[in-house]
């Protein structure tokens, strides 16, 4: 019997979770969208993560760094497309917006940029 209940509740932990993230992630877009500042990062690192065996594609992932407004430094990593990874280099300026308000929060310019189209048509 417990481990049916387990095997019941966790996908449902999982499935939660994921739905949170997704909400979390939509919110702080809109906050970026409504308060964003625009700057240029400084790309600290550049990975490519290879699937485990016999899973999906490859992740691309970019390491950014950049200082708000009260001179605060952030870092944040971001998971981007091959053609987008491939323009960039390591110490290369990169295009994003941070949040005003909260100056941790950020994201790709391009991001930001599909966010406020899907705003404006809502």
């Amino acid at each position: 019997m417990t481990s049916i209940l387990l095997g019941l509740l966790v996908p449902v932990v999982i499935v939660g979770w994921l739905i949170g993230y997704v909400i979390w992630r939509g919110l702080q877009m809109r906050e970026l969208v409504q308060s964003g500042v625009e700057t240029q990062a400084v790309i600290e690192s550049k990975r490519v993560v290879k699937p485990s065996k016999g899973s999906g594609r490859h992740q691309y992932k970019i390491v950014y760094r950049y200082t708000d407004s009260s001179d605060n430094t952030h870092s944040r990593t971001t998971v981007t497309t091959s053609e987008l990874y491939d323009q960039y280099d390591e110490g290369q300026p990169f295009p994003i917006v941070y949040s005003s308000k909260r100056p941790h929060i950020s994201a790709r310019k391009d991001e930001v940029n599909a966010a406020r189209k899907a705003l404006n048509r809502g």
